[in-house]
């Protein structure tokens, strides 16, 4: 339950939604959709001073961890980064927009990532697509805030916390950090 496990869980769905999507490229060919973990990879300029960025692409990246009031869910945010190569048809916004929606719909639907996190009520997702772009690429985004439950401190019948050096009862047996 770490905004980590909730990155994966991120990848992972993005990359089974977008199983079957294929984008034009700088290649002059379709290709599926890379999903990548905070960052790009460095894959630098070639030579000739072409872009080698891997399009399109995802990237999930963590934003902020925030801890409400006591005994209350954390909320993680952070923002998926879509980018796509326009081929010269002036139509790269479509792409960008039309994968953000496919995306932003699924998350929607199921609601729940890795068994412990739940898209918020308060802000759940956002799209925005910047109005400047660069020359043949566009790039949108969807931010996101995933709920998680909190942990409550184990006390014992008279609101005493315990430790891990304490016996839950005569004859308690220790079961992952805590005693049953």
């Amino acid at each position: 339950m770490t905004p980590l496990t909730l990155l994966d869980a991120l990848v992972v769905e993005i990359k089974k939604v977008a199983a079957g999507i294929k984008l034009p490229t700088t290649l002059e060919a379709l290709q599926p959709l890379s999903v990548f973990a905070q960052r790009l990879p460095d894959r630098g300029r070639d030579r000739r001073n072409i872009d080698n960025t891997p399009y399109p692409y995802c990237i999930v990246r963590m934003l902020t961890c925030t801890d409400a009031a006591p005994n209350k869910a954390a909320t993680y945010t952070g923002v998926l980064t879509f980018g796509t190569y326009d081929d010269g048809s002036d139509d790269g916004w479509r792409d960008v927009f039309n994968l953000i929606e496919h995306v932003r719909q699924h998350l929607e639907s199921i609601r729940f990532l890795g068994d412990c996190f739940i898209l918020s009520d308060e802000a759940p997702l956002r799209m925005e697509i910047p109005y400047e772009q660069g020359v043949n690429h566009m790039e949108g985004y969807l931010f996101f805030s995933y709920d998680v439950s909190h942990r409550y401190p184990e006390v014992d019948f008279d609101g005493r916390e315990f430790y891990e050096e304490q016996e839950y009862r005569e004859g308690g047996t220790k079961v992952d950090g805590g005693f049953r």
